[in-house]
């Protein structure tokens, strides 16, 4: 009787932890689930049709920060903010960051107007959409990891014009010349930033999320410092802070994504560190 009274006392335990522990794998993934991210598009002249597609249970609210003519994007939770044609995406990123710091949602998705007509751009959008779908964090692409690639970069890279790759944009804007960095190649820009840091990989496209936390790992006049650097027109400045993403926001390796993107990488290389 004793031996049957003890293992009811044992079987109700083993019952009562199994609860507990699903109880709180459930709330932990429903935590998950209710993290906020809010999608910030950067867009001149392109089109915009593509923005319907996007997986209404995936955000919070969607941000247009539009650099081009009036538009009207009949979208529920979305609104378009209008900022002058500076810096490029890099500068809406830095500009939202800025503005928004106090207030970020728990994870913000960057994005251009062109994924929709850009290969590789397209590309980076589709995985880190799925990722956010089942994990909400900051997810980067790591387009160079190799060090040596990434010295040789650092040490000559730099860029006196650049032609907008979008066909619309680049009616819109015909002129390819970039305003000097104060600091170049990027290496020596970079170590200027980021002193005594290192670029662990290499990010093209700006296609990215990044959590609040990442975020605030830095102080929001370091934001500002980069924000100033960048508000002017087309400046060299935004290219070097587009391959440095990783580092400026301290993202970690885990969340790293990557793929073969040996035809563009090589490309670059050839035409960067000749």
């Amino acid at each position: 009787m004793i031996q049957g009274m003890l293992c009811s006392v044992i079987a109700i335990c083993i019952v009562f932890v199994l609860v507990i522990y699903y109880s709180h794998t459930c709330s932990i993934d429903n935590f998950e689930s209710k993290k906020s991210v809010e999608i910030c598009i950067t867009v001149f002249e392109e089109d915009l049709e593509w923005i319907e597609t996007i997986p209404k249970d995936l955000y919070s609210r969607i941000i247009v920060y539009n650099k081009g003519s009036p538009k009207k994007i009949d979208i529920p939770n979305l609104v378009v903010v209008n900022l002058p044609n500076y810096g490029r995406d890099v500068h809406t990123v830095l500009w939202h960051v800025v503005k928004n710091y106090d207030t970020l949602a728990d994870v913000t998705f960057f994005l251009h107007g062109s994924v929709d007509t850009d290969p590789v751009k397209k590309h980076d959008y589709t995985i880190i959409k799925e990722k956010l779908a089942v994990k909400p964090e900051s997810s980067i692409v790591c387009s160079i990891a190799d060090q040596n690639i990434i010295a040789d970069i650092l040490h000559t890279f730099e860029i006196d014009s650049y032609l907008n790759s979008n066909e619309k944009n680049r009616r819109a804007n015909p002129s390819s010349t970039l305003e000097r960095s104060k600091y170049r190649p990027m290496g020596v820009w970079f170590n200027n930033v980021l002193p005594g840091e290192k670029l662990d990989c290499m990010t093209f496209k700006g296609i990215f999320a990044v959590s609040r936390e990442d975020v605030l790992k830095r102080q929001k006049t370091f934001y500002e410092s980069l924000l100033s650097q960048v508000s002017v027109k087309d400046p060299e400045v935004a290219h070097y802070i587009e391959r440095a993403w990783i580092a400026i926001f301290s993202i970690q390796k885990e969340n790293y994504l990557y793929y073969n993107t040996a035809g563009f990488v090589e490309g670059f290389i050839a035409s960067h560190t000749a």
